[in-house]
């Protein structure tokens, strides 16, 4: 089996039962605490981890997130024009 993708790397070194817990003790937290919200699944779980990580080993989507609001303040060191 090739792991190519960091993400692959990440998630074989911390298995699927760790994840489980911590999918229980989430939804146990919002029952214990009356989250008006449904019970979260593994796979939600799953996608909010990868974007998680997607934002962690992707720093330019910080940049055009914050370069795209100093844009619209007009904040921005640069002179041209939107």
């Amino acid at each position: 089996m090739s792991m190519e993708r960091p993400r692959d790397i990440f998630f074989a070194y911390i298995p699927v039962y760790f994840w489980r817990r911590v999918l229980h003790k989430t939804n146990g937290y919002a029952v214990a605490y009356y989250v008006h919200t449904s019970a979260f699944t593994l796979s939600e779980l799953m996608k909010f981890l990868g974007i998680l990580f997607y934002m962690v080993v992707n720093d330019k989507a910080e940049g055009l997130v914050f370069g795209g609001v100093l844009d619209i303040v007009g904040k921005r060191d640069d002179p041209t024009p939107l």
